[in-house]
């Protein structure tokens, strides 16, 4: 996706703007006014898209709440320390 951005017209910038202005704020020659704007553009990755997506979710996911809320009240939810110990090690590297 491409976003051109425009805030002036050629008209209105200064003929001192850009490396063919002449030094103190003297006006360049008339044959090397500055005639047009260079184009402004923006690319938009794939992580957009991801973010666009991330944001779409619904903040809590009812089901594992509920699922692990019953776990829980019912003494089966068991905690494995081999595996929590392995993501801080891999969260580490």
């Amino acid at each position: 996706m491409t976003v051109n951005i425009n805030t002036a017209s050629p008209s209105s910038v200064p003929a001192t703007l850009g490396t063919q202005a002449t030094q103190a704020g003297k006006t360049a020659p008339p044959d090397k006014q500055i005639t047009q704007l260079p184009q402004d553009h923006a690319t938009i990755s794939s992580v957009g898209d991801l973010v666009t997506a991330a944001l779409k979710q619904p903040e809590v996911r009812a089901d594992k709440v509920s699922a692990l809320r019953e776990a829980i009240s019912s003494g089966t939810y068991k905690v494995d320390p081999d595996a929590i110990a392995s993501s801080i090690v891999a969260d580490q590297s």
